[in-house]
């Protein structure tokens, strides 16, 4: 378990990972892609909280099964590194540096692997979104 998603989690009184996955998406992700303009299309923000409540080998573990089931579907792979990044940001807000720097890394893996293998629409959908 993630000592700083647990005490956060409580702290806003969610005590098991379902619930704080679906709370994560409500009110981090849906707002922050009402500001963009961008519409949900998964699930990746709630599977990654859930993941980070276990622990960062299985944020990792995710982002590895994600890259491997959705790489090839450029609308969804794009929500995915989105919500890497955004979740960035949440974990440095919230002084969580390592878990931070764990989605800076993926983040970063994920966009490169983009850049280095998606082509015509594909690439012009990720570098529009994203942008």
């Amino acid at each position: 378990m993630n000592t700083s998603v647990i005490e956060y989690a409580r702290k806003n009184n969610v005590f098991d990972p379902l619930t704080y996955g679906a709370l994560q998406e409500r009110y981090i992700f849906e707002p922050q892609a009402a500001e963009c303009g961008y519409e949900r299309k998964t699930t990746f923000f709630s599977d990654l909280s859930i993941a980070e409540w276990y622990g960062i080998e299985d944020v990792k573990d995710t982002f590895k099964r994600v890259v491997a089931e959705w790489f090839s579907n450029a609308e969804y792979f794009t929500e995915f590194v989105l919500s890497l990044n955004w979740k960035s940001w949440q974990w440095n807000a919230l002084g969580d540096m390592e878990l931070s720097q764990v989605y800076v890394d993926l983040y970063y893996q994920a966009r490169d692997m983009v850049l280095d293998k998606y082509k015509g629409a594909d690439l012009s959908y990720f570098l529009e979104t994203t942008d």
